[in-house]
């Protein structure tokens, strides 16, 4: 016969994955008989087999205890035995929990019919008459087991399939809480808008919880209350944040009602049960903090444990919609257009570059900077006055925007010097934007002063996150740095900063 090489691969795969799942089991033979020589008898008939365990117990009041310990495959009975009738022994056994399936075999000394249907009737699996041979012994024990430990393999892989479908039930709620979540926190434009969503996804999360939501306020200095849900009671409504050693600690922390000493002081510990309190924090920063309490009953730290993943995706979800609505509304306070030029500022240009580096560690890609000033002018100001220096920046300013991308951006960093940040690109394309730049600014912007055409040249400095620096800081000096390069050089030039040495 000619076996295909695959299909017994697949079938060693098979046997391999089904000896993880389920263990070899040994058979345990248990004899229950107050005979001495039939225990030996027994004994010797199974001392060959390697995978047979026998145990033995002559008096049959105390059968039902060691069948507990030792959890036999298969079990033996004499029929006629002291103090407990046979069959009364069967149907002890029937009522015991541990071996109410394990089979049975009756042993007795002369085949009687009446018996025999009164043992099956009671629950027994196998009738034999003493001695018998050792092979039909052994078969019949073999059997038996293997029938036995056939059915509790299949109740496992039942107990196993039915605690995954919950399982997968379970994160399929867990996802759709969070998917529901995400869409609510989008349409939030204020913070107390998300007060209502997260308490509901918690509430969904972890149902038996109840909880509150602590937030940061810059103005004081402490934590602040802002919302609660369930029978939630705290202490303090507003608290430093020493007081959570969440946030002492920087990591979840749970407390139970046996250890109040070692619970936050800013919940309240009158009522019973125990508490958790996970950080609200983004980039280092400590933007609140959520508790949890549940009964004591339902020992929180193992039912935390069961949704960690989901409990701290709410909060890492909460602590980005945060920071979000707090920047967008700082937005909305400042100006963050330059007055003269209409290009963004500053104070803008610091916020979108750490943003978009940020978003370039997370997508693993770059973020482009140019650097660049007016060649010469403080020269144009002195001749023609500061009038015609504001048109130059303003001119500069329309140029360098009508040369980029919509997503790409240009902020006047003070002076006549501007800063470009573009996503996503290379160093050697930033370098051939940087030229191409230069060339228009000294092609196409002119200015017209008394019926005289003035036209400019600039210098420009260009590097690349995080190739030229791991932060904000480190790549804005190495972009400085190229730009003193390129003035140093002749100016009206575009100049890449150098790789610095590892």
């Amino acid at each position: 016969m000619v076996v295909n090489p695959d299909t017994a691969s697949e079938r060693m795969l098979a046997m391999q994955q089904r000896t993880e799942i389920f263990p070899a089991r040994r058979i345990t033979v248990l004899l229950v008989d107050d005979q001495v020589a039939m225990i030996e008898a027994v004994r010797r008939m199974l001392s060959t087999e390697r995978d047979v365990d026998f145990h033995f117990c002559r008096n049959p009041i105390q059968a039902i205890k060691m069948a507990n310990q030792i959890a036999p495959t298969v079990i033996l009975q004499d029929l006629v035995m002291p103090e407990v009738d046979g069959l009364t022994l069967v149907r002890y056994f029937r009522a015991n929990q541990a071996t109410r399936d394990v089979p049975l075999i009756v042993l007795s000394v002369k085949e009687e019919a009446h018996i025999k249907a009164e043992a099956f009737t009671l629950g027994a699996n196998d009738y034999m008459v003493k001695f018998p041979d050792r092979l039909e012994v052994i078969a019949r024990i073999r059997y038996h087991s293997q029938g036995y430990i056939n059915f509790l393999e299949r109740n496992e892989a039942y107990e196993r399939l039915t605690a995954a479908m919950k399982q997968e039930q379970t994160r399929a709620k867990e996802f759709a809480a969070l998917s529901e979540m995400s869409d609510a926190l989008q349409n939030c434009v204020s913070e107390p808008d998300t007060y209502v969503v997260i308490a509901s996804a918690y509430q969904k999360l972890c149902a038996p919880c109840s909880g509150c939501i602590s937030l940061f306020r810059q103005d004081t200095g402490r934590m602040n209350v802002v919302t609660t849900w369930g029978d939630m009671e705290v202490s303090l409504l507003d608290f430093q944040q020493q007081d959570c050693r969440a946030i002492c600690q920087e990591v979840f922390h749970p407390s139970a009602s046996e250890q109040p000493n070692y619970s936050c002081l800013h919940l309240s510990q009158a009522s019973d049960g125990s508490s958790c309190c996970i950080p609200v924090k983004t980039q280092g920063e400590t933007l609140g903090v959520i508790s949890l309490r549940c009964q004591e009953s339902l020992q929180l730290n193992k039912f935390v444990g069961m949704k960690e993943a989901a409990i701290f995706r709410v909060a890492d979800h909460y602590a980005l919609t945060l920071t979000n609505l707090r920047l967008r509304e700082r937005l909305k306070i400042e100006a963050i257009h330059d007055p003269l030029t209409g290009v963004y500022n500053r104070r803008y240009m610091e916020e979108s570059l750490e943003r978009e580096i940020l978003r370039a560690e997370r997508h693993q890609t770059n973020v482009g900077l140019i650097m660049l000033d007016i060649d010469h002018f403080k020269r144009f100001n002195d001749t023609y006055g500061h009038d015609l220096g504001d048109t130059i920046l303003r001119e500069l300013a329309k140029s360098v925007r009508a040369n980029l991308r919509a997503e790409d951006i240009v902020c006047r960093y003070g002076g006549e010097e501007f800063i470009v940040i573009i996503p996503d690109i290379e160093l050697r394309d930033l370098l051939i934007r940087a030229n191409h730049l230069c060339e228009e600014v000294r092609t196409s912007v002119q200015i017209l002063h008394n019926s005289q055409t003035l036209s400019i040249t600039i210098s420009l400095g260009v590097a690349s996150f995080p190739e030229h620096g791991n932060s904000a800081q480190e790549a804005l000096r190495a972009a400085d740095q190229a730009l003193y390069q390129a003035k140093k050089g002749g100016r009206d030039r575009a100049v890449a900063a150098s790789t610095p040495m590892i």
